[in-house]
């Protein structure tokens, strides 16, 4: 038996989702950081998109995810390693919420380095 050619792909399961960025983080924030992160385990809370969500969900949840990284030990090597992410990435990383805006994300980016050296000068 044959799938027709225009077939859409099956969507990738929660627990494909889930690997792909514990090992992403595993691999960014090394060992030190993977277990302690309080994203870890929470992954579809900081996805971009969750399949079914109206835009009112969508922001609350990722407001919820900005929220928990706030209060996270790896927040500065998240955001640290936020310039390096693949161009599209998407969802909430570092407590930034990056879009499919590249101009966007380079705002944000921006605004988050002026506010480390203002708080680094501040010290």
């Amino acid at each position: 038996m044959s799938t027709p050619l225009d077939a859409a792909p099956a969507a990738p399961s929660y627990r494909a989702h889930e690997n792909a960025w514990a090992l992403r983080l595993g691999e960014a924030l090394g060992p030190r950081f993977e277990h302690r992160a309080a994203c870890a385990g929470r992954w579809p809370l900081f996805d971009a998109d969750v399949d079914g969500e109206d835009h009112h969900a969508r922001e609350r949840r990722l407001q919820r995810a900005v929220a928990v990284c706030q209060s996270c030990p790896a927040l500065e090597a998240c955001r640290d390693l936020l310039d390096g992410l693949p161009a599209g990435t998407r969802g909430v990383w570092g407590g930034v919420v990056l879009t499919s805006s590249p101009k966007a994300n380079r705002a944000q980016l921006a605004a988050l380095r002026d506010q480390k050296l203002t708080n680094q000068e501040s010290a």
